[in-house]
């Protein structure tokens, strides 16, 4: 009798270890899951607002480094002395011309990397359209009459 109330107490210590054991078992178990769900949905899903402002800044820097260069070229634009030939104002003006062909060309190439923004896209083609054209076309005229010897030796004619 003893021996059979001993092996009922072995028994439930037993059962009682397993249980714990296997509670133990179960929680590192869920925990180990839900590192494992956290970790692998860290880069899975893009936010729709990160990306939108990522393009929104890619396009800005697109947009400075076509003003940079059209910066760049306003700079020389106070050079002209009165000892200036003609032929370096005819050069001027084709470079101004060069250059607005070159600043229409990469802001068509920034619109049509990010076409998706219809307004900005509808206002660079009304400035490429209304300003850029103008000035590349009023620079070309300016060149074609700049043939000759220094300013400061124009006669009225």
């Amino acid at each position: 009798m003893k021996l059979k109330k001993e092996l009922g107490e072995r028994e439930i210590e037993r059962e009682n270890r397993m249980e714990k054991i296997g509670a133990k078992m179960r929680k590192k178990g869920i925990i180990l899951m839900m590192v494992m769900m956290m970790g692998c949905n860290s880069g899975g899903v893009k936010d729709s607002e990160k990306v939108f402002l990522s393009e929104m800044v890619n396009l800005g820097k697109g947009f400075l480094d076509v003003f940079v260069s059209f910066g760049d070229m306003i700079t020389g634009t106070l050079g002209i002395k009165a000892d200036t030939k003609k032929s370096d104002i005819g050069k001027y003006f084709s470079d101004i011309e060069k250059t607005m062909i070159s600043v229409k060309e990469k802001l068509q190439e920034e619109v049509s990397k990010n076409g998706k923004y219809e307004k900005v896209r509808t206002v660079v083609e009304q400035f490429i359209n209304g300003t850029l054209d103008k000035i590349a076309s009023g620079a070309k005229e300016a060149a074609s009459g700049a043939n000759g010897d220094v300013i400061g030796n124009s006669k009225k004619g």
